[in-house]
């Protein structure tokens, strides 16, 4: 009796893990943080200057979670380490042969609204167009 129920709250457990669980991973000072909805990763929070705080994160749908080289859905950015969103990249349409189109939203005066918004398909063009407008 007492081992069936020990099994019974074992394998919930695992099954909750499996369902709602996250496994945290990264290089020395940065971790990366995949959490699972129903079983698919539809959330990655990255700390990268390993302050315990998640300062990027990388969001999916459900119906389109992450597998391999997916691009999420939505990009969400600490760029100057505040603990203050400040960049939103949101992935407009996705073309497999070059960049995807991409509409930025930006918070150029650090109130956590975004203030200018572009549309972009160059990723390297759209960086160098956030540097300008807020300065890092």
């Amino acid at each position: 009796m007492i081992i069936t129920g020990l099994v019974v709250f074992v394998g919930t457990l695992a099954l909750g893990w499996y369902l709602f669980g996250w496994s945290t991973e990264g290089p020395p000072g940065m971790r990366i943080t995949a959490k699972r909805y129903f079983g698919r990763i539809t959330l990655f929070e990255i700390d990268r200057n390993g302050d315990g705080v998640p300062d990027a994160r990388a969001e999916y749908s459900w119906s389109h979670p992450y597998v391999h080289h997916t691009l999420p859905q939505r990009n969400v950015l600490d760029n100057n380490f505040d603990g203050i969103w400040d960049t939103w990249i949101v992935t407009i349409a996705e073309n497999l042969h070059e960049f995807p189109l991409c509409r930025y939203e930006v918070d150029t005066d650090l109130d956590g609204l975004p203030d200018v918004e572009f549309i972009e398909s160059d990723p390297y063009a759209g960086n160098e167009r956030l540097r300008s407008l807020r300065g890092f």
